[in-house]
C-alpha cells in the first residue's frame, strides 16, 4: 500500500515535483516505505533529495554540501531558476546539519551501519545514501584496503633487484626526466590493485603490455589475464591498440618475444566478463562464485560507474591484480558515481609518501622529485601513477595545447581556436548562424565525407564485398562529427536526419530514411545473442547477388594478428541502433578518428561542461574542429566542470 501524507505536505510534493526538484521516482520510493509513516515531513523531504541525487550523478546527499550551497543539490540548469528559492528557503528553515542529527533517531528507516541492518537509507559521515549505493561505494572501499594489506606481503616476496633488471629491459634510460611510465610499471607490478591514467597518447596501452610481460616472466606457471573494458566499442578499441603495440614490442625486445603468445588476444566487455544471467538477475560471477583470473586490466576506466565496478570487485580472487587505465578528464559514467576521477583526484600532484618513492626508486633507480611527495599521503594515491608526457601531442600540437587549456579551465582556451588561419594548423574553428543551422553543419559535413561517399559509389559483389567493407569502414573512421546534445537543432537526431536528407538530395544515397547503402549505425545495447556491444559501428551495404542487391550490414571485428574480420547482418536481425553520421560525444568515447569535428548548440546547456569539450578533442589524431553559434557557449562550457558527490576516499 502506497502512502499518503498531509493535504499541505502532498501540495508541497505536487509543487516540488513541478518545479523539478524532484522527481516522480524520488516520490514514490518513499510512499513505498512503510517506515516513512512515522516521520517528521521536512525529513522526508531530505530523503527524497537524497534520492533525487542519484539523476545528476551523486552517490549521495551529502548535508556538509547542503548546508553550504543548497543549491549544489539541484542541477545547473534550476541554479538560476525561479523555484531554487523553495530549496533555498527550505534549507534555512530546516537547516542541513540538524537534519543529518534527528535522521538517527528513525533507525527502522535510516541505519549508520551498512553490515548490521537493512534499513534502506544509510547515514554516515554526514551522507545520505540509498542502501545499494553506500553498499557498491563500501565494496569499492573495502577490495582497495584488502589489496593494499596484500601489496605489504607482496613486497616482502619479491625480489627487488630481478624487477629492477627486468624494468631496465623495458623502458632503457633516457635521461636524468623521471619515466612516469616505468614507474607505472613498477608500482603495478608490486600491487594488487593500480591506476594508471594519463591523457591520450601518454602510452598507457603500451605501459600496460610491458608491465603484461613483466609479470610472465616472473611467474612459474603462466597467468590467466583478462582485457575488458566498459562499451564494446572501448574493447575493440583496446583489442586494435594491443595488436598494434604487440608488433612493436616484439621488435623492440626480442629477449622477451616467447612471452607476447601469452598475451590475451582480445578485450570484452566487463559485462561479459561478468556474465549476465539471461533473466537479468544479476551476474554468474559474484562474492559466492569468482573469476577464475589471475589479470585484469580494465580500459576506459573513467566509464565505469559505480555500481559496475562494484560488481567487478566482488568477482575477484584475493590474489587477483586490478589494473585501472584511463583519463581521469574525461567524461565520467552515464550512471551515478565516478570512480576514476575519485581515485585519482590526486593524480596530478602525486602525493606519494616517502616510502612508497623510497619503494620505486628501488626498482627503477629514479628518485621521484620532491614536488610529488606528501607530508600527509592519502593511502589511497599510493596506487595511483599519472602518466605525464604524451607522444601524440608535441608542445607545438594545437590539440595538446587545446585540450590542455580546456582541462584547466583556462578562459583563453577559446583564443587558439579563434585564431584559425594564423594559429595551430591542426585546429579550426566555423561560426555559423542560428537560421538553418543543421543545414549548415550537414553541407559542410558532407563536403568533409567526399572520399567515402565516393567509394559508396562502387558496386558491391560477394567477391569483394569483405574487402570493400573493410575500407569503407577505415574511411569513414576518418572523419567524425560529435554533438554535444542528443536533441534541439544541434542534436544528434536533428543532424542525422539533416544529413540524410541532403544526401538524398544530391542522389548519393537511395532513400532519406530507414535502411539504405552506406548507412552507418551504431549499436546502442549490448546483444549477447549477436555478440555487438554497446558502441559497436556498422555499415549498411547494397550487396550484388544474382542480379539483386541485398542489404547487409557490415560489422568489424578485430582479431589478434593487427588485422579485422567483418560480420554480416541482416537489418532485421540487429539490436538497437541509431543512424551514425553524427554521435554524441558520450557515445565517441574509447573511439579516435584522424578529423574530429564537434557541434555546440546556440544556446548553453547544463551538459555542456569541460569534461565534454575535452572528451571530443581528444577524439582527434590529427585535426580538430569545432563548429558553433557563439563563442560564450563554448566558454561557458569550459568554465563549468563535473563535480560528483561520494565518499570512496572517506570511506
Amino acid at each position: 500500500m502506497l502512502l499518503r501524507f498531509s493535504r499541505e505536505f502532498e501540495d508541497q510534493l505536487s509543487e516540488w515535483q513541478q518545479a523539478k526538484l524532484l522527481r516522480p521516482l524520488d516520490i514514490a520510493l518513499l510512499r513505498a516505505i512503510p517506515q516513512a509513516e512515522a516521520v517528521p515531513e521536512p525529513l522526508l523531504l531530505y530523503l527524497m533529495l537524497a534520492s533525487a541525487q542519484l539523476a545528476q550523478g551523486h552517490l549521495c546527499l551529502d548535508f556538509a554540501v547542503a548546508a553550504k550551497a543548497p543549491l549544489q543539490l539541484l542541477p545547473v540548469a534550476l541554479r538560476q531558476s525561479s523555484h531554487a528559492a523553495k530549496l533555498k528557503d527550505f534549507c534555512r528553515q530546516h537547516p542541513p546539519m540538524q537534519a543529518a542529527s534527528e535522521l538517527l533517531a528513525y533507525p527502522a528507516l535510516v541505519s549508520t551501519d551498512l553490515r548490521q541492518a537493512s534499513q534502506p537509507f544509510v547515514l554516515r559521515a554526514n551522507r545520505l545514501y540509498l542502501r545499494r549505493y553506500a553498499a557498491d561505494e563500501q565494496s569499492i572501499a573495502d577490495f582497495i584496503d584488502g589489496r593494499r594489506q596484500a601489496d605489504l606481503q607482496l613486497r616482502q616476496q619479491l625480489q627487488p633487484q630481478a624487477l629492477r633488471q627486468l624494468l631496465g629491459l623495458l623502458f632503457p634510460a633516457e635521461g636524468a626526466e623521471v619515466n612516469w611510465q616505468q614507474q607505472a610499471c613498477a608500482l603495478a607490478a608490486s600491487s594488487y590493485f593500480a591506476v594508471i591514467t594519463g591523457g591520450p597518447g601518454t602510452g598507457k596501452t603500451t605501459t600496460v603490455l610491458k608491465l603484461l610481460l613483466l609479470l610472465l616472466r616472473q611467474s612459474a606457471s603462466g597467468l590467466h589475464i583478462v582485457l575488458a573494458a566498459p562499451t564494446g566499442k572501448a574493447a575493440a578499441r583496446l583489442t586494435e591498440s594491443l595488436s598494434q603495440s604487440r608488433l612493436q614490442l616484439a621488435q623492440m625486445l626480442p629477449q622477451l618475444a616467447d612471452l607476447l603468445p601469452q598475451l590475451p588476444a582480445r578485450a570484452q566487455t566487463v559485462h561479459r566478463l561478468l556474465a549476465p544471467k539471461p533473466d537479468g538477475s544479476g551476474f554468474r560471477y559474484h562474492a559466492g562464485q569468482l573469476l577464475p583470473v589471475d589479470v585484469v586490466i580494465v580500459d576506459e576506466a573513467s566509464m565505469l560507474d559505480v555500481s559496475l565496478f562494484a560488481a567487478l570487485v566482488r568477482a575477484l580472487p584475493p590474489q587477483c591484480r586490478l589494473i585501472l587505465l584511463g583519463d581521469k578528464d574525461q567524461l565520467a559514467s552515464v550512471e551515478a558515481g565516478a570512480v576514476l576521477a575519485e581515485i585519482c583526484r590526486h593524480a596530478e600532484a602525486g602525493g606519494y609518501s616517502q616510502h612508497t618513492a623510497d619503494w620505486l626508486a628501488q626498482l627503477t633507480g629514479q628518485p621521484l622529485p620532491a614536488a610529488f611527495l606528501s607530508p600527509q599521503p592519502d593511502a589511497l594515491d599510493q596506487h595511483v601513477v599519472m602518466l605525464r608526457k604524451s607522444h601524440r601531442f608535441n608542445e607545438h600540437s594545437g590539440i595538446g595545447r587545446l585540450a590542455r587549456a580546456v582541462n584547466l579551465g583556462d578562459s583563453k582556451a577559446g583564443s587558439l581556436l579563434e585564431s584559425c588561419g594564423t594559429g595551430p594548423a591542426d585546429l579550426h574553428a566555423v561560426l555559423l548562424s542560428q537560421d538553418q543551422l543543421a543545414q549548415q553543419v550537414s553541407a559542410r559535413i558532407v563536403t568533409l565525407l567526399a572520399p567515402y561517399l565516393q567509394m559508396l559509389q562502387q558496386p558491391v559483389t560477394t567477391a569483394t564485398m569483405e574487402a570493400q567493407a573493410q575500407a569503407l569502414h577505415r574511411q569513414f573512421a576518418q572523419v567524425q562529427l560529435l554533438c554535444a546534445l542528443r536533441q534541439g537543432p544541434a542534436g544528434v537526431e536533428t543532424v542525422n536526419l539533416a544529413l540524410e536528407q541532403r544526401l538524398a538530395q544530391l542522389r548519393l544515397i537511395g532513400k532519406n530514411s530507414g535502411w539504405y547503402h552506406g548507412r552507418p549505425v551504431i549499436v546502442l545495447q549490448n546483444d549477447y545473442s549477436t555478440g555487438l556491444m554497446n558502441g559497436d559501428i556498422g555499415i549498411c551495404l547494397a550487396v550484388e547477388q544474382e542480379g539483386q542487391p541485398q542489404l547487409r550490414v557490415a560489422f568489424l571485428q578485430p582479431d589478434n594478428k593487427n588485422h579485422s574480420s567483418v560480420r554480416w547482418f541482416l537489418p532485421g536481425r540487429l539490436p538497437n541502433l541509431e543512424t551514425a553520421f553524427a554521435l554524441t560525444v558520450h557515445k565517441s568515447q574509447g573511439s579516435e578518428f584522424n578529423h574530429a569535428v564537434l557541434l555546440l548548440p546556440p544556446s548553453d546547456s547544463p551538459v555542456l561542461t569541460r569534461e565534454l569539450i575535452y572528451t571530443a578533442i581528444t577524439r582527434a589524431r590529427t585535426e580538430f574542429s569545432l563548429l558553433l553559434t557563439d563563442w560564450t557557449v563554448f566558454n561557458q562550457a569550459v568554465a563549468r566542470c563535473i563535480v560528483r558527490q561520494g565518499g570512496l576516499r572517506l570511506v
